[in-house]
C-alpha cells in the first residue's frame, strides 16, 4: 500500500488499484482493466466531464475484459451533462427502448410516485414511508426505514426545498424544477401543461392573434424569443420559445456549459460559431 500515491499494488501480478484525479489530464493515455466512477452526477457538473468520460471509454477498448462501474445517488439539482445521458441511457435499456452492453441497476421509484404534492398540505406519493424499502438495497444494514423516517421528519420541518434535497440523496427522487420554499405557484404545474409536439409553424396556423417577446442577453448571456399565440377556437393560449448563446459562453459560465449543451441536444438552444452571424 502506498498511500502518499493512492496506490494499492498487488505483488504477485503487480496489478495496481489507485485513485485518480476525475481531470483529462490526468485520464488522458489511460488504458484501464476496471474503473469505478463514483457520484457521477457530481461529476456531471465539471464542464469537461462528457470528455473525461470519453477518455475512460476510450482507453478500455483494448481491454477485452475491461469494464466501467458507476455508483451515484440523484442529484441535488435536475440531472445534467453526462449524468442525465448516462441515467436516460440505463432507463432506456431497462425498459427495453434499446439495447447496449450495460447492465442498469436502478433503485428509483415509478414515474407516478416520484411527482410532488400539488396539493398544500397533502404529502407527495413518495412520503410513504412503507414503500421506502424499494429503493433502499442496503436497509437493515448501513440504514434503516426507522432512521430515515427521523431525518425525513427533520428535513419536512425544514421546509420544502431542504424536504426534496433529502428525498434526491436518500431516495433517489429526480428533482424536476427547483421547487424552493419561495417558488413562483405555477411552477408546481409547469411541466404537466408542456406539448413537446407544439411547432412554430402549427401556433401561426392555430391562432388568431399572435405576439412575441424577445430578450437581448449578451454575448455572455441567452438571447431568447418567445412566441404566444391564441388558439382561434379553444383560446387557449399556445407558446413557443427558443435561445441562442455564443459559443464562447461555455467557457465564460463553465458551471453551466454542461445544461447548456443539454438544451442544444434537445434543440431548445443553439450554440451559434460566429458572434455576428444571423439568427
Amino acid at each position: 500500500i502506498q498511500a502518499h500515491k493512492k496506490t494499492i499494488t498487488f505483488l504477485q501480478t503487480g496489478a495496481t488499484l489507485q485513485i485518480k484525479t476525475f481531470s483529462p489530464d490526468v485520464m488522458t493515455g489511460v488504458k484501464p482493466a476496471g474503473v469505478l466512477v463514483d457520484e457521477e452526477h457530481v461529476i456531471a457538473e465539471k464542464s469537461d466531464a462528457s470528455r473525461v468520460m470519453g477518455q475512460i471509454r476510450g482507453g478500455m477498448i483494448s481491454q477485452p475484459e475491461a469494464f466501467l462501474l458507476i455508483i451515484t445517488t440523484q442529484s441535488e439539482k435536475p440531472p445534467r451533462g453526462v449524468f442525465k445521458a448516462d441515467l436516460m441511457k440505463a432507463r432506456s435499456i431497462r425498459e427495453g427502448e434499446v439495447q447496449g452492453h450495460t447492465l442498469p441497476i436502478l433503485y428509483e421509484f415509478p414515474e407516478d410516485l416520484q411527482k410532488i404534492s400539488t396539493i398544500p398540505g397533502e404529502p407527495a406519493p413518495w412520503e410513504n414511508s412503507s414503500c421506502w424499502h424499494m429503493v433502499l438495497p442496503n436497509a437493515g444494514r448501513s440504514i434503516t426505514v426507522e432512521r430515515l423516517k427521523e431525518d425525513y421528519a427533520e428535513a419536512k420541518a425544514a421546509g420544502l426545498e431542504e424536504l426534496t434535497r433529502w428525498a434526491s440523496q436518500h431516495l433517489n427522487v429526480e428533482i424536476g424544477l427547483a421547487l424552493r420554499n419561495d417558488r413562483w405557484a405555477g411552477a408546481d404545474y409547469w411541466m404537466d401543461q408542456a406539448d413537446n409536439e407544439l411547432t412554430l409553424e402549427e401556433i401561426q396556423t392555430r391562432s388568431d392573434v399572435i405576439v412575441a417577446g424577445i430578450d437581448g442577453g449578451g454575448l455572455d448571456d441567452m438571447l431568447s424569443l418567445v412566441i404566444m399565440g391564441r388558439d382561434s377556437i379553444t383560446a387557449e393560449w399556445l407558446c413557443w420559445s427558443r435561445s441562442w448563446v455564443n459559443h464562447n459562453v461555455l467557457e465564460i459560465r463553465k458551471k453551466e456549459a454542461s445544461q447548456f449543451l443539454d438544451f442544444e441536444k434537445q434543440g431548445d438552444l443553439w450554440v451559434m460559431k460566429d458572434p455576428c452571424a444571423d439568427i
